[in-house]
C-alpha cells in the first residue's frame, strides 16, 4: 500500500517506538564521535552499520585516512513490479560532532520535561535515529516505497573535505534528497528548500580618508 496512504498509521507506529528511539539516541549520545578522532568515528560508524544492517540494509564503508570511514546503507524498494524502476531516495547526514572527547562528562545525556540533552543530539545524531525508525516503520508496516540510500559521512563539521566527493556522486544517481540535520525552525518542520550560500569579494577603489577629518 502506498506511503501517501499509510502516513497517519507511520506516524502513530513511531510514536509508539519512542522509548525505543530514545535508548538507541543515548548510546549514540554516549559514543562521542568528534571529527577529529578517526578511532571514535569509526567506532560509532561500525555500530550504526550494524543498525543499518539490521533492518535488511547493504552496508558499506568508504576508507578514509585523514577522516573517520563514511557510511553508506542501501534499501532496495518495495513497490509494484510492474512499474518503471525509480531513482533512489538518498537520506543523507553526518555523525561527527563539534564536541570534543570527554565533553559527556559534563554534558551526559539526560532527558527533562520532554526533552533530551547530550553533546551531539541535536546535530545530528536524533536525525539518524529518524532515518533508522522511519525505514523500520515502512518495513514493519510493508509499505511501497522507493530504493533508499542512506549516506553519512564523517567530517561534516569541518567543512565535508572528503566527504563531499562521496555525497556529490551519489547524489547525482537519486531521485531526491532528505538531509535530516535539523532545519533550526521553531515548530521542527520539515524544510524542502534553503537559501543557499555565497562567498563574494568586494574590492573597493578611491582616497583613503578619515569620515571625522575629511568626510567631503
Amino acid at each position: 500500500m502506498p506511503v501517501t496512504q499509510n502516513h497517519a498509521a507511520l506516524l502513530d507506529l513511531c510514536q509508539q517506538r519512542q522509548p525505543e528511539m530514545l535508548d538507541l539516541l543515548r548510546r549514540m549520545v554516549e559514543m562521542e564521535s568528534p571529527s577529529d578522532n578517526k578511532e571514535a568515528l569509526d567506532k560509532l560508524g561500525k555500530f550504526l552499520g550494524g543498525e543499518f544492517s539490521r533492518l535488511g540494509a547493504h552496508v558499506t564503508f568508504i576508507p578514509q585516512s585523514d577522516a573517520g570511514d563514511h557510511l553508506k546503507a542501501e534499501f532496495q524498494g518495495k513497490a509494484d513490479l510492474s512499474a518503471k524502476p525509480a531513482k533512489p531516495i538518498l537520506l543523507l547526514g553526518h555523525f561527527d560532532t563539534v564536541w570534543p572527547l570527554g565533553t559527556l562528562e559534563k554534558l551526559p545525556f539526560k532527558v527533562e520535561n520532554g526533552r533530551a540533552f547530550g553533546p551531539g543530539i541535536y546535530d545530528m545524531k536524533t536525525g539518524i535515529v529518524m532515518m533508522l525508525f522511519a525505514l523500520r516503520a515502512l518495513r514493519e508496516m510493508g509499505a511501497e516505497h522507493p530504493p533508499v540510500v542512506v549516506l553519512l559521512d564523517s567530517d561534516e563539521e569541518v567543512g565535508t573535505r572528503t566527504g563531499r566527493p562521496v555525497v556529490e556522486a551519489t547524489a547525482k544517481d537519486c531521485e531526491a534528497v532528505l538531509v535530516l540535520e535539523p532545519s533550526q525552525t521553531i515548530h521542527g518542520y520539515l524544510k524542502t528548500a534553503r537559501k543557499g550560500v555565497g562567498d563574494f569579494r568586494l574590492r573597493v577603489h578611491g582616497r583613503a580618508s578619515h569620515a571625522g577629518v575629511d568626510f567631503e
